[in-house]
């Protein structure tokens, strides 16, 4: 399989004899937004992991791009560094002229006013954001997203999925986001994958969701 996007062909994967996911087979296209979707261990961090080449599957085909990144349910930063210093690790290996990506994104997700403060001087949805500019900066062809806003309550989690947006909307890459949150995948969703069943397989694709509140209500009734 080439290596250019986000590809699974029959993929397979056990803990020990307990067989997790069975017989998963999609690709993702260049600048789409798929959300997986299902009950708490179901298996799509699992699933994120597989594709970030974390964990080994039991079978099957798993193909990646190059260059991505991952931001996590909890924020990576190093606390002895500012923020600026954090985000600045996200240019590492990236093209030169990245360097100059750096300060419109700060200011797309509303950090540009604390470049020189440290971590610990943040709150939990401004860590999120730098979290994510330090992911962006580089220019990755695709991202993936455990969660991230899930440790943010509900206020925080609905004003930084609204930066996230702003940044999609100006630089679109490839987005691969597993939650549990249904309205939150309708929010951004060019396609959601309903990950259900022990193992779980994919049960249900819906292509360009609505976010009207009965698809949700349908999507709960399903995966429960």
């Amino acid at each position: 399989m080439s290596a250019n996007k986000f590809k699974a062909k029959d993929l397979r994967f056990s803990y020990g004899k307990n067989l997790v996911l069975d017989g998963l087979t999609f690709e993702f296209q260049d600048g789409e937004f798929v959300a997986i979707v299902g009950a708490s261990g179901c298996g799509k961090s699992t699933l994120l992991q597989i594709l970030a080449g974390d964990r080994q599957s039991l079978s099957g085909d798993v193909s990646r791009p190059q260059r991505f990144r991952r931001v996590h349910q909890t924020d990576g930063l190093y606390p002895w560094l500012t923020v600026e210093q954090n985000i600045r690790l996200g240019l590492r290996g990236a093209p030169a002229d990245c360097e100059a990506d750096l300060l419109p994104l700060v200011k797309t997700l509303g950090i540009e006013g604390h470049l020189q403060h440290f971590p610990r001087e943040l709150s939990g949805g401004l860590r999120q954001r730098v979290e994510l500019a330090r992911a962006l900066v580089g220019r990755p062809e695709a991202l993936l997203l455990d969660e991230p806003f899930s440790s943010l309550d509900y206020l925080t989690r609905l004003e930084t999925r609204d930066y996230l947006a702003q940044v999609l909307k100006q630089r679109p890459i490839t987005v691969v986001m597993v939650t549990h949150d249904i309205p939150e995948a309708l929010f951004f969703a060019d396609r959601v994958l309903l990950l259900a069943g022990r193992p779980a397989q994919i049960k249900r694709t819906i292509t360009n969701p609505t976010r009207d509140a009965s698809l949700a209500e349908s999507i709960w009734k399903e995966l429960r």
